[in-house]
Formats: structure tokens, sequence, C-alpha cells
């Protein structure tokens, strides 16, 4: 049995786009779920202002991969309207995968 994949996406927004940013997590949180991934737990840095990370479970890294290109796509209806928020745009979108080794 592969155990899940934990996903971890951080990215630093401008601080002109934080309430525009704001609204479009509302939707990516919304996507992410739709997707039927694990909840969403999102974190913004308590000593850097403007950072912030999201994590994730999912069942494999296929759908990791998915994910990974969805949120780095610009054209992405759900996902895209974030990248331009961001300090370096779709290059500060950064994604990794990791496994557990902790936990069962």
């Amino acid at each position: 049995m592969q155990k899940p994949i934990v996903i971890f996406m951080e990215y630093k927004v401008k601080e002109e786009s934080t309430e525009t940013y704001l609204t479009e997590m509302k939707k990516v949180i919304e996507e992410m779920e739709a997707l039927e991934t694990g909840s969403v737990e999102w974190y913004e840095a308590a000593d850097q202002k403007g950072l912030y990370v999201e994590m994730v479970e999912v069942s494999s890294m296929k759908e990791y991969e998915y994910i990974k290109e969805r949120r780095r796509d610009p054209a992405d209806a759900a996902f895209g309207g974030l990248l331009p928020l961001l300090e370096k745009g779709t290059a500060g979108m950064n994604c990794w995968a990791f496994s557990r080794l902790n936990k069962k």
C-alpha cells in the first residue's frame, strides 16, 4: 500500500495584491476540495509578511503531478488567477511532495 503524499506549496504574494489574493484563495480551496484531496491547511508566515504555505494530502504521486501542473498553469480557471499576484509569478509557486515518516 502506498503511503499518502503531502504536498507543500509555498509562495510570496505582492504586498499590493494581498486583498485580491485572499479572495482568490477561496476559489483555490474550493477547487482543491472538489478534487477530493485532503483538507487544505493554509498558513501565513509569522515572520515574513506575504509568505504563504499550503499543505494538502493526496493519495499518489500522479495526483501530486496533476495538481502541481494545474497550480502552475496561468490559463487554469480555478488556479491561474493566483499566479499574477505572486512576486515571481509562476516561477514563485514552489511545490514539493513528501512522504510521512512518523505516521501510518
